[in-house]
């Protein structure tokens, strides 16, 4: 294979390494959504409609983005199908919705701060999975309206599940595949 490899017990042995790898980050990443979505169903309050309404049409505006990009020609969709798409998009906006507001009120129960050494972390970690210097990465988010607070507030977020999960009684089983 001019891989590396010794044998083919060798390359398995990879393999099994790899396959168990991305197993332990799909599990990681499935018990941080689980975790939010308790944290979602166990609080129920009114959100302005607004707020709904706003993150509905931004759903909507990135699946209208999807399908033109798929070749779909937006002029030749029907409103009805248009109506449809985003009453389901205002289910999803609402949960979208609650949930940030839920993190939100998490981190500020929890002190969670964001340094600018974790920011500058961030972006080297962004360089480095897109192959481009971080001074590149910094750059493109000038160029943003609100580029590092984007990644201050993703950084936040993340901490915010992060306490979540520390809270959470999490129960070691087998694997069950999501349906």
């Amino acid at each position: 294979l001019d891989e590396g490899y010794e044998s083919l017990a060798d390359l398995r042995q990879k393999l099994r390494g790899d396959m168990e790898q991305l197993a332990e980050a799909d599990a990681n990443a499935r018990l941080r959504v689980n975790a939010v979505a308790k944290l979602i169903e166990k609080h129920d309050f009114e959100i302005p409609s607004a707020l709904i309404d706003i993150q509905a049409r931004n759903l909507l505006n990135n699946f209208a983005q999807d399908l033109a990009q798929r070749g779909v020609d937006l002029s030749k969709v029907d409103n009805s199908f248009v109506e449809m798409a985003y009453e389901q998009m205002r289910t999803q906006a609402e949960r979208d919705v609650r949930g940030a507001m839920l993190l939100e009120k998490v981190a500020e129960m929890e002190n969670v701060e964001v340094s600018a050494e974790e920011i500058n972390e961030e972006i080297e970690k962004m360089a480095e999975y897109y192959r481009v210097s971080a001074e590149e990465v910094r750059n493109s988010l000038q160029k943003q309206e609100n580029g590092e607070a984007s990644i201050a507030n993703n950084l936040r977020t993340r901490k915010a599940i992060e306490a979540i999960v520390s809270h959470a009684k999490i129960e070691n089983g087998e694997w069950v595949e999501p349906n």
